[in-house]
């Protein structure tokens, strides 16, 4: 971890991504020091997704992300309400304080996409199947990390609204196409085994699709 940061001070590359949070653990020295690796990654304009116990970190932090631009949050239910509370217009008072840079992708049955400072909330559509493994939140966090990476790549507008909406989209068809296979015994492994099919058929044949095609 300490290797990748310090590669970055020397060898800055113009959209390298982090994903802070799956698998971190709750330990307080690595909390502290991942909270430091944050802000430096901030402070270099690096793209953050921040998933897991990286939100645990915002809990009492907040304020690490205000401001800042190209930043995902990806709570769950229970992670929104520490976040931001229970109280609908308290909670919308705390997302504003984040800023126009920060995207909340809400995942749940029905994810849901916050823009802060416009009051803006986009129910995506639902999908997926009622087997929802563990280990799915890390693909969704690996794979949005990679749209907003490539919609930064490609000069788009808004690539952190459109990058919540294309992994929220790709890993809703994943868990739906692999759990049509495997059923209840669906692991996030045998997702990951169905990723080039499921990529291909919803990605990269859309322009057969196209008028003119």
């Amino acid at each position: 971890m300490f290797e990748n940061v310090l590669f970055l001070r020397f060898k800055p590359l113009p959209h390298c991504f982090q994903i802070i949070g799956p698998g971190l653990g709750r330990e307080r020295k690595i909390l502290k020091n991942t909270a430091a690796i944050m802000k430096f990654c901030l402070d270099a304009e690096k793209p953050l997704v921040i998933d897991a116990d990286g939100l645990f970190i915002l809990n009492d932090e907040i304020d690490i992300v205000c401001g800042q631009r190209n930043v995902v949050l990806t709570p769950n239910a229970v992670e929104f309400r520490r976040l931001f509370g229970e109280d609908d217009h308290t909670s919308q008072d705390k997302i504003n304080r984040l800023g126009d840079g920060v995207v909340i992708l809400k995942k749940g049955v029905i994810d849901k996409i916050y823009i802060p400072l416009t009051n803006e909330a986009y129910t995506l559509p639902e999908g997926g199947s009622g087997r929802r493994c563990g280990g799915q939140g890390d693909l969704l966090s690996g794979s949005l990390a990679t749209f907003l990476c490539w919609f930064l790549q490609a000069n788009q507008q808004n690539p952190a609204f459109l990058a919540a909406c294309a992994s929220s989209y790709f890993i809703k068809k994943l868990n739906y196409v692999t759990f049509k296979k495997m059923g209840r015994s669906l692991l996030a492994s045998d997702m990951i085994t169905e990723m080039p099919s499921v990529f291909k058929s919803e990605f990269e044949n859309i322009k057969k699709d196209l008028p003119g095609n």
